[in-house]
């Protein structure tokens, strides 16, 4: 069993890696951590990071995701995926021309909002970009980081398809 304050240390952990995790995550869209303290019944915000916007609508990630499904419908930009069995898709990688398998480049953005123990979240100023794809705005009781990230997906060809 772990203590409220372990509990807090391993979040705190994860805070540090939890935007770059949305990279990796390819079904998850949003992570929030949230406390409720003593006799409170609303818990309050101390971090949360998601993936706000793609290039294009379209998850750079999706097509790889959509041709290992099988499936040919995108759905809001993230395909959906169905259960393939191994054999069902290491027959279709050995079989299918290196051209065709799939390769996408786009960018992705990532946002961490995080809490202070400040009142209520009022906006103030304007997004100053940092000249790295970043960008921060100050809200008072929140403060907001955007990164953006290029992304590439691929199938691996090659030598990588003998299985």
């Amino acid at each position: 069993a772990y203590t409220p304050n372990q509990v807090r240390s391993l979040f705190t952990q994860f805070k540090e890696r939890a935007t770059q995790t949305l990279l990796f995550l390819k079904n998850v869209r949003k992570i929030g951590v949230y406390e409720r303290s003593g006799d409170s019944r609303t818990p309050k915000l101390v971090y949360e990071v998601s993936i706000p916007s793609f290039q294009d609508e379209r998850d750079p990630r999706a097509a790889t995701l959509q041709w290992v499904a099988g499936n040919s419908a995108l759905s809001a930009g993230v395909a959906p995926v169905n259960a393939v069995k191994k054999q069902q898709f290491v027959e279709k990688l050995r079989t299918m021309p290196e051209r065709s398998l799939p390769t996408s480049v786009g960018w992705m953005d990532l946002q961490m909002r995080v809490s202070s123990s400040g009142t209520a979240d009022e906006f103030i100023g304007d997004e100053e970009p940092d000249g790295l794809g970043s960008t921060n705005k100050v809200i008072v009781g929140t403060s907001v980081t955007r990164e953006r990230w290029m992304v590439c997906s691929s199938l691996a060809g090659g030598k990588a398809r003998a299985l």
